[in-house]
């Protein structure tokens, strides 16, 4: 059962194509641990009170945002999203008979500070993946262009592998409840740093976690989701062949956009030093670390004013302001031919 506070809650924190659904059908396939594919229902229910907005809507995100803020200063509003979360997560938990809750939505990098204020005490684990790893994944899985993945052409994905990995490492900074693991640990050393993450946890550790094909109940419930990695189905359990995957994905330019914007202290701070000395040697350059924060800032900025949620979308959306343009242009020359006016026929 999850309290006010969080105990009994866990969000278990990472960059998308990192890694965060094996972990999660390992996790699950303890006794006490109910992990489900990815709710997400946090972003919509604590973005109605944040300035950002995630969609377009026909009723107008904007003003219900507002509306929401002014109906419910802070306060109000944190202790009924609280307790709107409370009885999902403790209905879920009832009905798989489990004691603890593992919320495991990668794009909740966006709203660390929100989860906090509700949550203060819920344990929370960034599981790190090799940033190139992890772009490497988005291009071969995803089929996702890089211009797109570094914020040259902004779509929601933008930021996960820019944005998502500043807002974790400003959040992360060894306080209490928190844990931190890396993606090529886990899979080099699965049964050792799963009983590591049950003790965090307050958990006894269970034997055979690793062993995820095993629960074949749990993974059923999986398939049937649209959220999660699906291919980790194709294993059963944890496996070391996609550690450096990006030496066969991505060639040297696509490298070098990446460190541009990444930089060397990204790598640094998530434990990848031995990655910044092997492109060393290998002829990349780094960024200053001025340069670095500067073209973060702005894709937090651009983040903060982002209004949709598809390319596609976006395309249309320009289409019509266009169109909005010019026919507010058309009614203005009118209305000032009507009324004699030659100056608002130049507006």
């Amino acid at each position: 059962m999850i309290d006010q506070s969080g105990n009994n809650l866990v969000f278990l924190l990472s960059t998308p194509r990192a890694g965060s659904t094996l972990l999660s059908v390992m996790l699950g396939r303890h006794s006490q641990i109910h992990c489900p594919n990815e709710p997400w229902f946090l972003l919509p229910l604590l973005n109605m009170h944040e300035e950002q907005t995630a969609v377009v809507t026909p009723y107008d995100q904007r003003v219900a945002n507002l509306a929401v803020k002014e109906l419910l200063p802070n306060g109000e509003f944190y202790d009924a999203a609280r307790a709107f979360a409370l009885s999902i997560y403790n209905g879920q938990l009832a009905k798989a008979g489990k004691s603890v809750f593992v919320d495991k939505t990668p794009r909740y990098y966006h709203i660390l500070g929100a989860i906090d204020k509700v949550f203060p005490s819920a344990k929370r684990i960034w599981l790190k993946r090799n940033p190139l790893d992890v772009a490497a994944s988005f291009v071969s899985t995803w089929n996702m262009p890089l211009p797109e993945l570094i914020g040259e052409r902004i779509t929601p994905s933008s930021f996960d592998v820019t944005l998502s990995m500043l807002n974790l490492m400003r959040y992360f900074r060894g306080q209490p409840g928190t844990y931190e693991i890396a993606y090529e640990e886990l899979v080099e050393e699965p049964a050792r740093h799963l009983e590591k993450l049950c003790i965090f946890l307050g958990l006894k550790p269970e034997p055979d976690l690793d062993d995820y094909a095993a629960n074949e109940q749990h993974l059923e419930s999986l398939r049937r989701t649209s959220m999660g990695d699906k291919k980790v189905f194709g294993h059963s359990k944890p496996h070391r062949q996609s550690v450096d995957q990006w030496k066969k994905v991505l060639n040297k330019e696509e490298v070098q956009l990446l460190l541009d914007i990444l930089g060397r202290a990204t790598f640094e701070r998530m434990g990848y030093g031995g990655t910044v000395k092997f492109l060393k040697g290998a002829g990349y350059r780094f960024p200053s670390d001025q340069e670095v924060e500067a073209r973060l800032n702005q894709l937090q900025e651009r983040a903060k004013a982002f209004p949709f949620s598809s390319a596609g979308e976006v395309a249309a959306v320009d289409d019509a302001q266009k169109f909005m343009k010019k026919l507010r242009r058309h009614w203005w020359i009118r209305l000032g031919r009507r009324l004699g006016i030659s100056r608002l026929s130049s507006m």
